[in-house]
């Protein structure tokens, strides 16, 4: 197991987790107030200084948090499927809630997350109540296809506030491994993400007002650096909105919208506005909408015969050799967000040992190649003597990834 400090720095998750929690907590929801409570070991007043209920931004910030966070239970309580798989779950109370009302719930996130939040949970009693965490990649379908088929037939996968962070590849990649595990389990995908700009310009209007609406843009781009901090850089991100609807058709989803407020759920966030302004959040809410998805009608017993026969690998093995001072590193199967940090690990100690002067990296047999697979690039690429890092034998998947967001001209591929 790589050191988590490895995992965080190639993909920063825990800040963008607590951050949600935070909000959670300030809005006043009983099981994230007790939650952030364990997994910051300190008092549920912290989360309400991460925000100010005078910064009108803040209160846009936690409104949404709420009205969405409830909106996703709401629907998972409206298909009557006890099985739930809540992919990215980040330090959401969810996990814990649903676990208390006697669903069968498994929480899956990058090792970072799940090494706090599983003593957090274990901590309040979660071992006692059923309440299971597993190590997942989206984007790796071994890591997702073993986190479903521990919670049996029927199930909903739950993503709330992941996809915006993929590349338009991953994004391709997680869609088709959920839509393999629906075929193999059954049930359903809930989402609010192919609406997200939609539902938080909608909150952020109705609380700051429509004239605000010109700054949302900038005040999200300083959201994502205050979360993640200014060395994190999003290569190839588009809006989920602009692909969403092509991909799921061509995987042959259908998507079905359910709106975010029906009258159905209660908003303790709510109290910190005008009932006037809350008013206008509720109108604002019900016009936005999470999506309900499941394969669609053309959906053979063929595609899910071969679903259930997949078998796919996602590990990583590293070979090297050092040769007058060549660090050669030859990779097979994935770079992804589990097995990144076998790399960054690897190259760091060799690093410290002063063994070579400049790396080649054979790709003959690297599958995949995620953004954060990019980013271990991107640190060895500036560790590197002179920059001296050559990528020798790049397969035409892997190349595409690298030419779509700029690394092929880095590496002068």
């Amino acid at each position: 197991m790589s050191d988590l400090k490895s995992f965080e720095k190639i993909n920063p998750v825990v800040s963008s987790a607590d951050y949600s929690l935070s909000a959670l907590a300030a809005a006043g929801v009983p099981e994230a107030v007790e939650l952030y409570k364990a997994v910051r070991k300190n008092s549920p007043d912290s989360a309400e200084r991460a925000f100010s209920s005078d910064k009108i931004t803040d209160t846009a910030e936690i409104i949404n948090a709420e009205f969405r966070y409830k909106a996703i239970n709401r629907a998972i309580e409206k298909t009557g499927i006890r099985n739930v798989l809540d992919l990215g779950c980040g330090f959401s109370p969810r996990v814990s809630a649903l676990a208390a009302a006697g669903y069968n719930i498994l929480g899956a996130d990058l090792p970072a997350i799940i090494a706090q939040i599983q003593p957090a949970v274990a901590a309040m009693g979660g071992a006692s109540q059923g309440i299971a965490y597993r190590e997942v990649d989206a984007t790796n379908a071994a890591s997702l296809s073993d986190a479903a088929d521990s919670l049996g037939d029927e199930l909903i996968i739950v993503t709330e506030g992941l996809l915006p962070y993929f590349t338009e590849s991953e994004l391709w990649t997680v869609i088709e491994n959920i839509r393999t595990v629906l075929l193999r389990h059954g049930g359903v995908w809930i989402t609010p993400d192919f609406d997200e700009t939609a539902y938080t310009r909608a909150g952020f209007g109705a609380v700051c007002g429509e004239d605000a609406l010109s700054d949302f843009n900038s005040m999200r781009s300083d959201k994502i650096r205050e979360i993640f901090g200014e060395q994190f850089v999003a290569q190839d991100m588009v809006p989920v909105e602009m692909l969403g609807a092509d991909i799921l058709s061509e995987l042959h989803l259908k998507e079905e919208k359910m709106p975010f407020y029906d009258g159905g759920i209660h908003i303790e966030s709510l109290s910190l506005v005008s009932e006037e302004i809350a008013e206008a959040c509720r109108d604002a809410y019900s016009g936005v909408c999470l999506s309900v998805i499941a394969e669609d009608d053309t959906t053979t017993a063929m595609d899910r015969l071969a679903a259930l026969f997949t078998t796919p690998d996602g590990t990583l093995s590293i070979r090297h050799e050092i040769i007058n001072g060549i660090l050669k590193i030859t990779l097979d199967g994935r770079l992804d967000s589990l097995t990144s940090p076998k790399l960054l690990d690897f190259y760091e100690d060799e690093l410290n040992k002063k063994s070579f002067r400049m790396v080649h990296l054979d790709f003959s047999n690297l599958d995949y190649i995620s953004s954060a697979g990019l980013r271990v690039l991107l640190i060895m690429y500036k560790g590197t003597p002179m920059h001296k890092v050559k990528l020798l034998n790049v397969g035409t998947d892997v190349f595409s990834v690298l030419e779509m967001t700029g690394y092929a001209d880095i590496f002068g591929l």
